[in-house]
């Protein structure tokens, strides 16, 4: 494994949003296009979208999704709003790596999410 540190690049920032219709008519009217539209995962009780801005950062939304359990609920109580940073990097390995080495924060979540997958 490299101890080069490796070079991230910016994904997505995500939002947590109360309802997904809504908030996709408010950036597609901003000039936004919906890339990737309403895609549910049960497992988490969210549904999420992509939206690209034109000015080239993508937003991915997240919202409960409609009649499930979700781990929104006490982010939407304090307002929702800016919830992620995601990044890239070209091997996760050596990136978590450089990371943990920097005792950098990292969240490890216990199920695998890829609603977006190129």
């Amino acid at each position: 494994m490299s101890w080069d540190k490796p070079q991230p690049g910016l994904h997505h920032v995500g939002f947590v949003v109360p309802m997904m219709k809504g908030a996709i008519r408010r950036f597609t009217e901003a000039g936004g296009e919906l890339v990737v539209g309403p895609t549910d995962d049960p497992g988490l009780g969210v549904t999420c979208a992509l939206i690209s801005m034109p000015e080239g950062l993508d937003l991915e939304l997240v919202a409960p999704l409609e009649g499930a359990e979700s781990p929104l609920t006490a982010r939407l109580s304090r307002g929702g709003g800016l919830d992620h940073v995601c990044f890239w990097v070209e091997d996760l390995d050596a990136a978590l790596h450089w990371a943990t080495r920097l005792a950098e924060v990292l969240r490890n979540l216990s199920v695998e999410v890829r609603p977006f997958q190129s």
